[in-house]
């Protein structure tokens, strides 16, 4: 699966937030 730089972006976000 590939993700956009954006979708890593959002993950680590929501990771972060966690």
């Amino acid at each position: 699966m590939l993700l956009r730089a954006e979708d890593i972006l959002k993950l680590q976000r929501d990771l972060v937030i966690i």
